[in-house]
């Protein structure tokens, strides 16, 4: 025996007792009472259910110090009131099958009693004009009923919060905190009930005013603005189980959480979190891992289909349909996610992009609705796809027609300008009044601007006048294209192609664009037959890091459909035999970099193939700072919009972006 433990006593049994009344009221109440956002949610709920066409939530100088709600409902008369401070007392049920069709946003019979056990509340309250009653409760103690003037509904004024629970009153939000959590639920409560006009008002200034509105959308332009409710995209779906309704908002609203995501069901706010991994899967590559997008999401739903009774606060609760649920709000958001395209606008107060674009005419926008392709199209179909969203390029000028400044032909969607020369240096076309300027943002040649001209001459006099020569890494225009097949494009700064279209120009970033190909590409091939291998001239040997074989042995099946064929190899060590062709330089350092990629990205939401394919693309697709051939630029746009979704690469990001002819018209003072 362990004579340490032999010396210690052993410890007295305890013995199951009763708990005290006040104590198993304090326990309740500090189930449902978190903090004062939820005194005002009891109370705002309550004035809602009482059908209050007006609710005022006023806070003094804390939330938790002085709040007060103020509706006109119905009211209570001086006995419902004396009943209305019991446990479980309540109008909105009668029986237990009142449970499985609940209508109403209250029904435990809690609210009251629970915030009169933990602070000093008033209530008043007049069923109709002028005959009132007025009732004080300090921590659960009822003072009498008294008469008081009132016109018809209900004030509730709760002072002290947590005044006689010191361990709930140390643990109180700032009142910076709790502001915003009640800013949040007056703006939720509104935008359920349109009908209702809502006040918040804070240490005498307001906050919120909200008038009646006469629906949801103008109810959301009095909350967010009409500039924010424009990039806000409807989604509308109906199943004889579910009606959802609703918007998301653009990717330039995303967040990193998912705070800004609002839950109604039945007109009552809740969280799920299938609601916003649904969105989140809607929007895919749209968004970066760690973004989910805004939205207000509305559900209405069969009460016998979900249950409300499961949590004190009522703000989480079980659905019968989820799985259900889950494919049609995805189906709903992914109808308008898929038609998402990414332009730029010049204003100079917008921040990344401005509103919801739904026609060419429109201005500051940051996406546009055309009608995307759906699936996969076949190569040769993008160009169609591209004029189709963007319109074909302005039918050419016959006093320009017959100069190398620019090519028009009537079955592309594109006329390129300017001409080049091998070395990359832009040169003036064959117009004689014609020059082109050209701004280096390079690093050895910062500021230097360079008049293009195709003459030795023209240039020596340039420099000789103060003129500073080009750069030879600017730009690469397109050369006059002898095959009418290939659309005439300008690469700038061996990065971004340029692309006339009738709205304006595009820009593309190669890599994210080469990025979004080589993923559907990628997906396709790990679901359907292998891609070609490449075979190495000299197998390679390649040594992992634990975390790198881990992840090897978890994929290896996979690289064999996406043309990598690598074998164990010894100890923590592959053979690599063969490999994609776009991994001709280097393919040992590719592969370790491909399994780094995967082994950081965890194991995530995201679907095995998906971050494969993502990976892959990201290590396979050409580089930013290499020179594209026409004929390359061309397969590129081609076999871009030719993709399910070529407006983002598989991390998020744009891969083009639309600048308006109208703004730049409006940029040189055209208008």
């Amino acid at each position: 025996m362990d004579p340490v433990s032999h010396m210690v006593p052993a410890p007295e049994r305890p013995r199951i007792a009763r708990l005290d009344p006040a104590v198993i009221a304090k326990i309740a109440a500090g189930e449902m009472i978190l903090r004062a956002s939820s005194v005002a949610k009891e109370l705002i709920e309550n004035a809602l259910d009482a059908g209050a066409r007006r609710i005022e939530i006023t806070i003094g100088d804390r939330p938790d110090e002085s709040l007060s709600i103020a509706d006109d409902g119905i009211g209570m008369t001086a006995e419902e009131l004396d009943i209305a401070l019991e446990a479980h007392a309540t109008s909105k049920l009668r029986s237990e099958e009142d449970l499985l069709r609940i209508g109403s946003l209250g029904f435990r019979g809690e609210a009251l009693p629970s915030i009169g056990r933990v602070s000093r509340m008033e209530i008043v309250t007049a069923p109709e004009d002028g005959s009132g009653s007025r009732v004080c409760v300090e921590g659960g103690h009822r003072f009498p009923i008294e008469p008081a003037a009132r016109s018809r509904g209900t004030t509730v004024r709760v002072e002290d919060l947590f005044f006689n629970s010191p361990v709930r009153k140390r643990f109180a939000k700032s009142a910076s905190a709790e502001m915003r959590l009640l800013n949040r639920l007056v703006s939720t409560c509104a935008l359920a009930f349109p009908e209702v006009a809502f006040r918040l008002e804070y240490r005498g200034s307001i906050l919120l005013d909200l008038p009646i509105a006469s629906g949801p959308l103008e109810r959301v332009v009095q909350i967010h603005g009409a500039a924010f409710a424009d990039k806000l995209l409807a989604i509308e779906r109906s199943d004889p189980r579910v009606r959802i309704a609703g918007w998301i908002g653009v990717p330039e609203l995303a967040r990193p959480g998912t705070q800004h995501q609002s839950l109604l069901v039945s007109r009552r706010w809740v969280t799920a979190p299938w609601v916003s991994a649904a969105l989140r899967q809607a929007f895919g590559d749209l968004l970066p891992p760690n973004r989910h997008p805004f939205a207000i999401v509305s559900l209405g739903i069969d009460p016998t289909r979900v249950d409300i009774n499961v949590h004190p606060t009522k703000r989480e609760i079980r659905f019968l349909d989820e799985s259900l649920l889950f494919g049609e709000l995805l189906r709903a958001a992914r109808e308008q996610t898929e038609r998402l395209v990414p332009t730029w606008s010049f204003d100079p107060h917008d921040r990344g992009g401005g509103a919801l674009r739904h026609s060419p005419d429109d201005g500051g926008a940051q996406f546009t609705i055309p009608t995307a392709p759906k699936g996969f199209a076949s190569r040769g179909d993008g160009f169609s796809t591209l004029e189709r969203l963007f319109g074909a390029p302005p039918p050419p000028d016959s006093s320009r027609a017959q100069s190398g400044a620019s090519m028009h032909h009537s079955d592309v969607p594109f006329a390129g300008v300017a001409s080049s020369s091998a070395d990359g240096i832009a040169e003036r076309s064959s117009s004689p009044d014609h020059a082109e300027l050209v701004v280096d943002h390079d690093e050895g040649a910062r500021g230097d601007l360079a008049l293009s001209d195709d003459t030795a001459e023209r240039e020596v006099d340039a420099q000789s006048s103060g003129t500073m020569s080009a750069s030879t890494d600017l730009a690469t225009p397109a050369p006059a294209v002898a095959d009418p097949h290939l659309v005439p494009l300008w690469q700038l700064h061996h990065r971004y192609v340029f692309a006339q279209t009738r709205q304006g120009l595009l820009i593309i970033d190669q890599h994210a664009a080469h990025e979004r190909i080589l993923y559907e590409q990628a997906l396709a091939r790990l679901q359907g037959s292998p891609a070609t291998t490449q075979q190495l001239l000299f197998p390679a040997v390649v040594n992992l890091d634990p975390d790198e074989w881990d992840t090897f042995q978890e994929v290896k099946a996979d690289l064999v459909q996406l043309g990598i064929d690598a074998e164990e190899f010894g100890r923590q060590a592959v053979l690599l035999r063969g490999v994609p062709a776009l991994w001709s330089d280097d393919p040992s350092g590719l592969l370790r970099e491909l399994l780094e990629d995967l082994g950081a990205g965890g194991r995530g939401t995201r679907q095995r193939f998906e971050r494969l394919a993502a990976s892959y693309a990201c290590k396979s697709a050409i580089k930013s700072g290499r020179a594209l051939t026409l004929e390359e630029m061309n397969s590129l746009v081609d076999q871009l919009f030719a993709t399910r979704v070529p407006h983002g690469d598989p991390h998020g990001r744009p891969t083009f972006v639309q600048i308006a002819l109208h703004d730049l018209d409006r940029r040189f003072g055209r208008h």
